[in-house]
């Protein structure tokens, strides 16, 4: 089910946030004219679809969602994840569709923009411009550590690096503390997101649980040696600077 609302940009969450850039008066007005509404839609549905096109864009105001690729078999890839202040649905702006499709994994609220402003965006506000640069090129490093995770971890290590990244990601937003943050992923998700089978994925959790690394509850992980998860992971946590948003 989706549904429209209005919140006002004077409103938005990220203006009280400290981990996050905070706008000039101009900048604010412009987004306020430029935002053209909410939707706020609930988990488990598809926002935006693989090859097609979309006119709009979005920033992830609440929730958690996720990026995916289906194959012609029918399998799926979970490219990554979204968390409040991601920037969606660019590629489809530069390329006319996405090559992958959108869908909540929680319940989500998104601030929606038109993507034929996208220009106007690049031509007349360059300090925001940067900003969405910034989030694209925040996102590739997210990638590219990914990529490093999956081709030369073993699955714990694999695991817990991705439980430090979702929880470092939570911490800027004041989401999560260093040892506990919310947990809505199925083993299904994590086995589509590191190339495991689910019986792979659960039984790699009952190995860090084991271990006395981490201890997962109901909607709920807590990291109870973060040092030793961080060591097993090879974690190096992100810069700490604020990032900016639309």
């Amino acid at each position: 089910m989706k549904r429209k609302i209005q919140v006002p940009c004077s409103s938005c969450r990220f203006v009280r946030c400290a981990g996050y850039r905070q706008f000039s008066a101009e900048e604010l007005q412009w987004v306020s004219q430029y935002k053209i509404g909410d939707l706020v839609v609930e988990g488990g549905e598809q926002v935006l679809a693989q090859g097609a096109p979309s006119p709009y864009l979005y920033t992830l105001y609440e929730g958690w969602a996720y990026r995916y690729k289906t194959l012609e078999n029918g399998e799926r890839q979970i490219l990554n994840f979204c968390f409040p202040g991601d920037f969606i649905g660019l590629q489809g702006s530069m390329f006319g569709s996405l090559d992958h499709a959108v869908a909540t994994l929680t319940g989500c609220h998104f601030c929606i923009f038109p993507r034929e402003r996208v220009w106007e965006l690049f031509s007349r506000h360059p300090e925001l411009a940067y900003g969405v640069t910034w989030i694209s090129s925040g996102h590739e490093r997210l990638l590219d550590t990914r990529i490093l995770a999956l081709g030369k971890l073993n699955a714990e290590s694999k695991i817990a690096h991705l439980i430090l990244s979702i929880r470092d990601r939570l911490l800027a937003l004041g989401a999560a503390s260093e040892q506990a943050l919310p947990w809505p992923l199925t083993q299904e998700q994590l086995a589509d997101c590191l190339g495991m089978t689910s019986v792979h994925v659960s039984r790699t959790f009952k190995r860090l649980e084991a271990r006395g690394l981490i201890a997962v509850g109901r909607r709920e992980m807590r990291i109870l040696t973060p040092a030793a998860l961080e060591e097993l992971a090879c974690y190096e946590p992100p810069h700490d600077e604020p990032r900016p948003y639309l």
